[in-house]
């Protein structure tokens, strides 16, 4: 599998206006033995921005809690750093796939403090009923900081699912909106940016509105192409827009698309990327089904006392 690096160059692009996005190609049909998800929270990533760069079906619902910063979630140690380098690349806004919740709330949060955070308990579908086994969907954005000058609208969403005490960072999406086209990044150096990290897309669609890029990897790492690509890809979107899905024999998927502020101009006005571990995803919500339905079954067969 390509080795991948820290993003240095994203990240630069990104905080050149620290103090200052997305929708999706079409998704085409899910593949047989897939899962999908949605959810009525919107997506989340976290960004700054500069003007030379950035960055089985089941259906699955949310319900979040508006607050500032949910009690549901300790708060990080930020003088206690979180070592990283355990987990694989790639990285999106520090968070890799595999971290604990605290683990990636650290990492996006302490650089982030003044960030909107809430939790989503996404609920899983299995014909008329439903059932949390979706995976913990934490949300942070900057949606009041942007009233006060703020050049981008940033937002963060960090899924993890698995049973309880067993949860796992499986995806990560980050999304910004400008609003300065002065200040914005020029489209092709937030493509470079991107390629920079993740490598050479599997997919490139450069478009009148805007640009989609993918990278598609098999469960074993081997870069997927053509027709295995294309399979797997649609699972993942570029932005947690209330959809995520994942198919047990797909594995890490990038998607991202950057929007033009015009037809076929060189200027960023938002842009979004998202990755996640689909086999993982996967059985981490199988597993926590599992775990459900047993709790259930054992419930519902234990005498009245």
């Amino acid at each position: 599998m390509r080795q991948f690096g820290l993003g240095a160059a994203l990240a630069a692009l990104l905080l050149a206006s620290a103090c200052g996005g997305g929708d999706d190609a079409a998704k085409g049909e899910a593949a047989k033995g897939g899962e999908a998800q949605s959810a009525s929270a919107s997506g989340v990533p976290s960004s700054d921005a500069g003007r030379d760069g950035p960055a089985a079906v089941e259906s699955v619902e949310a319900e979040s809690q508006a607050i500032y910063f949910d009690p549901a979630l300790e708060q990080p140690n930020c003088n206690a750093p979180v070592n990283a380098g355990r987990y694989p690349e790639p990285e999106i806004v520090g968070v890799r796939l595999g971290m604990t919740p605290a683990e990636a709330v650290a990492v996006a949060h302490c650089t982030r403090r003044s960030f909107h955070v809430e939790t989503t308990q996404t609920m899983m579908s299995i014909g008329s009923k439903k059932i949390p086994a979706g995976g913990l969907l934490i949300s942070m954005n900057n949606a009041e900081l942007r009233e006060l000058g703020w050049q981008a609208r940033q937002n963060i969403e960090i899924l993890a699912p698995g049973p309880a005490g067993q949860e796992r960072v499986q995806g990560v999406w980050r999304s910004e909106q400008f609003r300065d086209a002065a200040n914005s990044p020029t489209v092709t150096a937030t493509m470079s940016s991107l390629t920079e990290q993740f490598g050479e897309p599997t997919e490139l669609l450069d478009r009148q509105q805007g640009v989609w890029m993918s990278w598609v990897y098999s469960p074993s790492g081997e870069r997927l192409e053509g027709r295995d690509a294309r399979r797997c890809a649609p699972y993942v979107m570029s932005g947690y827009n209330g959809v995520s899905g994942a198919a047990e024999d797909c594995g890490l998927t990038v998607k991202a698309q950057i929007r033009r502020t015009g037809s076929y101009t060189d200027v960023t006005a938002g842009y979004t990327v998202g990755m996640a571990n689909q086999q993982a995803l996967f059985r981490a919500r199988r597993a926590m089904r599992e775990q459900i339905l047993a709790r259930e079954a054992d419930a519902a067969g234990a005498p009245d006392l």
